[in-house]
C-alpha cells in the first residue's frame, strides 16, 4: 500500500509484513512517512544541552536538561527517586470531551521531571543519560568510562576526547566507530589499532599514518611501507605539520581515500538486514547502529535482544514489541508512543516511567499497574476505561500518532531532531562575548571554554587548540557515517545493487561486500 506523508507529502510504503504488524499491536497505519516519524520522536529528545537551575522542591542548584525558563518542575534526582512525592497524587480522570494530548499536556505541566540521567558517578556531573564514569565531561549516553570528554556512546574508555561510538578506547581523539584502541587519533571504523593517525577501516594496525583498507600492518603512511627508523623520522613532519594546519591534513587524507574502495554499508556476522553499523542481526529493515536485534524496521540504536521493534530510537537490553517509542529499554515488552520508559510493559502513550506496567498516558511512575493519567485502578476497571479511550482517540485522530512536536519540553534547536532535521532558530545567536581570552567557534561563532585539562590533554597528544566549539565538533564527526537515508546504488565492480548511505552523487568508490572484502 502506497500513502502520502500528511507532513512532508513524500509517498511512503506499507508492506504486508507492516500491516500484520500493526494489526498485532492493535494501532492504525502511520500518516507520516518513517523520516517524519522519526522527527517527531526525536523532538523530545535533547541530549546535549544541559543547564543550571534549582530543584523544585528543595531549591538546591542542579543540572539538568530543563532549562531554567522552562515552566516545568524540576527535581533532582536524588529527590526525584526518593519517596518525598508521589507521581499518584497528580493523577487525573480521563475526560472524554477533550482530546488526550489535551489532557496529557496539563499532566506534563504538573508533574515533576526528573532533571538528568546520570547514575553512580564520580566528579562528572556534567554528563547525560550516562553511568558510572569518574572525572567525566560533557559525556552523552556513555558508561564506564574515566577521564573523557566531549564524546557520544562510548564505553570503557580513559583518558579520550572528541569521540563517538567507541568503545575501550584510551588515549585517544576524534575517533568515530573504533574500539579497543590506544593513541588513536583522527580515526574512523577502526578495531585494536595503536600509535597511529587518519586511519579508515583498520584492524590491529600499529604505528600508521593515513591509512585506509588495512589489517595487522605496522610502520605504512599512506598505505606505502616503511622501515621503523624512516618511519619514526618521517612522522615528526608529519606531526610538525599537523600543528600547522590540521584541517589540511584532514581534507588530505579525505582525497587519498577517495582512491580506495568503501563497503556499502558497515553490517557484520548479520542476515537479511538493510542499514548502517549492525551487528550480529538478523531481519532488521533500515535499521542504524543496530547490534544483536531481530525484526526490526526503522530503528536507530537497537541492541542486547531488541525484537520486533518497529519506529524505535534507543531501545534494548531484553525489550521487545515496541512501536514509536524513544528511550525505553532494559526488559520492556509491548509499549506503544513511549518516552524514557525503562523495565515497563504493556503500556501507552506514558513518560519517564519505570518498573511498571499497564500505563496509559502517565508519568513519573515507579512499580505501579494498571494507571491511567497517574489515577490506578483496578484491573478490570482500566481495561474497560480503555478501551473506550481507544475508541475515543481514533474520533479524535489521535490514536497511533505519538506524541505532537508541540507537546515536547524541549525548543526544536535543543532536541536530537535538529541534528538530523535541522530547522532555522534564533536560539544561541549573538551570544559572543567581548573577552579575547574566550574564543568563538569560527563555525557557529558561539563562544566557548578550554579548560586546563584540556590544554594538558592537546599539549599532551601534541595538538593544536580546535579551533571550533564542541558542538560543532560533534556534528563533524558524526558526518562520518553520511546520512540515515538508505539509497540504492550498483557495486562499483560487479554493478550487483546495493542499498547504501552512499548517494551516486558521491565521490566514493562503493563496492558489494563481496568485492569489498575481495578487494582489501
Amino acid at each position: 500500500m502506497i500513502k502520502e506523508c500528511k507532513k512532508c507529502s513524500e509517498k511512503f510504503d506499507i508492506s504486508a509484513e507492516d500491516s500484520n504488524f500493526y494489526k498485532k499491536i492493535e494501532v492504525l497505519p502511520p500518516t507520516l512517512c518513517p523520516d517524519c516519524r522519526q522527527q517527531r520522536r526525536l523532538s523530545f529528545r535533547n541530549e546535549r544541552n544541559l543547564y543550571k537551575r534549582k530543584c523544585d522542591l528543595t531549591g538546591k542548584e542542579i543540572i539538568s536538561i530543563y532549562s531554567p525558563d522552562k515552566k516545568l518542575k524540576v527535581y533532582s534526582q536524588e529527590i526525584w527517586w526518593s519517596d518525598k512525592w508521589n507521581a499518584l497524587d497528580y493523577g487525573i480522570e480521563f475526560d472524554f470531551s477533550k482530546p488526550f494530548f489535551q489532557q496529557f499536556a496539563q499532566l506534563m505541566k504538573e508533574v515533576p521531571r526528573l532533571a538528568i540521567i546520570n547514575r553512580n558517578s564520580e566528579n562528572s556531573i556534567y554528563t547525560n543519560i550516562c553511568e558510572q564514569n569518574k572525572n567525566c565531561y560533557m559525556l552523552i549516553e556513555s558508561s564506564n568510562n574515566e577521564d573523557c570528554l566531549y564524546s557520544y556512546w562510548i564505553q570503557k574508555s580513559k583518558d579520550c576526547m572528541d569521540m563517538s561510538f567507541c568503545t575501550e578506547c584510551e588515549n585517544s581523539y576524534e575517533c568515530f566507530y573504533c574500539g579497543k584502541s590506544y593513541g588513536l587519533l583522527f580515526s574512523v571504523n577502526c578495531d585494536n589499532c595503536s600509535d597511529s593517525y587518519f586511519l579508515k577501516n583498520c584492524t590491529g594496525c600499529r604505528n600508521c599514518f593515513g591509512c585506509i583498507n588495512m589489517s595487522q600492518k605496522q610502520y605504512h603512511i599512506f598505505n606505502k611501507q616503511y622501515s621503523k627508523n624512516d618511519y619514526e623520522e618521517k612522522i615528526k613532519t608529519l606531526k610538525q605539520d599537523l600543528l600547522k594546519d590540521i584541517e589540511a591534513t584532514k581534507k588530505h587524507f579525505k582525497n587519498f581515500c577517495l582512491k580506495f574502495p568503501n563497503k556499502y554499508a558497515e553490517i557484520i556476522r548479520s542476515q537479511n538486514c538493510s542499514g548502517n553499523y549492525i551487528s550480529n542481526s538478523k531481519d532488521c529493515e533500515n535499521c542504524f547502529h543496530a547490534s544483536d536485534a531481530e525484526n526490526c524496521k526503522n530503528s536507530v540504536h537497537i541492541w542486547r535482544n531488541a525484537k520486533f521493534v518497529y519506529d524505535c530510537d534507543t531501545v534494548g537490553m531484553d525489550s521487545e514489541l515496541a512501536y514509536e517509542c524513544i528511550n525505553t529499554a532494559i526488559n520492556s515488552y509491548n509499549n506503544k508512543f513511549c518516552n524514557r520508559c525503562w523495565s515497563v510493559s504493556e503500556s501507552f502513550y506514558s513518560n519517564e516511567c519505570d518498573n511498571s506496567n499497564n500505563l496509559f498516558g502517565c508519568i513519573g511512575l515507579n512499580h505501579k499497574k494498571y494507571c491511567i493519567l497517574n489515577k490506578e485502578y483496578k484491573k478490570e476497571e482500566y481495561e474497560k476505561l480503555l478501551k473506550k479511550i481507544r475508541t475515543h482517540m481514533k474520533k479524535t485522530g489521535e490514536w497511533g500518532e505519538f506524541f505532537p512536536e508541540n507537546l515536547s519540553p524541549f525548543e526544536y534547536s535543543e532536541t536530537v531532531a535538529n541534528d538530523y532535521f535541522p530547522q532555522e532558530s534564533e536560539k544561541n545567536k549573538n551570544q559572543n562575548s567581548s573577552n579575547p581570552d574566550i574564543p568563538t567557534c569560527e563555525e557557529c561563532r558561539k563562544n566557548y571554554k578550554i579548560t586546563d585539562y584540556e590544554k594538558n590533554f592537546y599539549e599532551r597528544l601534541f595538538l593544536p587548540t580546535p579551533k571550533n566549539c564542541p558542538d560543532c565538533r560533534h556534528k563533524t564527526r558524526m558526518l562520518w557515517e553520511n546520512s540515515r537515508k538508505l539509497l540504492e546504488r550498483t557495486c562499483a565492480k560487479c554493478k550487483i545493487k546495493v542499498k547504501t548511505t552512499y548517494p551516486k552523487t558521491s565521490k566514493e568508490i562503493v563496492y558489494c561486500e563481496k568485492c569489498y572484502l575481495e578487494a582489501k
